[in-house]
């Protein structure tokens, strides 16, 4: 997503796929491999990309990028420059319930305020939750950790516009990060339940900006 400078406006610039480095060889070349066929099934430069089983198809246009070329958003030093602050590109689905129950319209849940109603944040829970999710990704566990149903990225959503995500059955809670180690740390950083359907993207901050 366009996230992060004055201008942003929250668009999908283009999709990474990312494999975890922690799978064994064979299941990597079996994932490369799967990759390239999928490639080659494009049509006129488009490509269908289904997350899950039963969602609907997102059609996109297959474009090589790279280099100073791309736009910034694309270039990969923008989600993976090593930087001790990281915020959320897209919302965190959290490992552990961090709330009694989500209760409310999205329009409640983005004007109201957090504690003030039934589904308010309990944010020492979330913010373990967070270094929890940290460490399940491979990072140190944080210096600290802010979550809030708003954004912390000029251009990013509030947690209220996103659908509720299901896993297993349950309803997840989204909250967004802005997390800080007590080092600089390498990406791309994902985070939390969805991390593996783009949920949880962090983007890493400059000293004392947004990014």
């Amino acid at each position: 997503p366009y996230a992060g400078s004055a201008y942003a406006d929250g668009r999908l610039m283009g999709i990474a796929l990312s494999v975890p480095p922690e799978i064994d060889h064979s299941a990597q070349r079996s994932a490369y491999r799967a990759i390239g066929e999928w490639l080659r099934t494009a049509d006129g430069e488009w490509l269908a990309l289904r997350i899950g089983k039963d969602a609907p198809a997102i059609r996109m246009r297959y474009v090589e990028v790279g280099g100073e070329t791309a736009l910034r958003t694309l270039r990969p030093g923008a989600w993976s420059q090593p930087s001790a602050r990281w915020a959320s590109a897209t919302p965190i689905a959290m490992l552990t319930n961090c709330f009694k129950i989500n209760g409310g319209s999205r329009a409640r849940r983005r004007n109201g305020k957090p504690r003030k109603y039934n589904g308010g944040i309990r944010e020492a829970r979330a913010a373990r939750s967070v270094a929890k999710a940290c460490a399940m990704s491979g990072y140190p566990a944080p210096k600290s950790v802010k979550v809030d149903f708003a954004p912390f990225l000029t251009g990013v959503s509030h947690t209220g516009e996103y659908p509720a995500f299901m896993q297993g059955g349950t309803r997840r809670m989204l909250l967004h990060a802005l997390v800080e180690f007590d080092e600089r740390v390498e990406g791309p950083m994902a985070l939390g339940a969805g991390r593996y359907v783009g949920m949880g993207l962090m983007k890493p901050l400059g000293d004392g900006n947004d990014g």
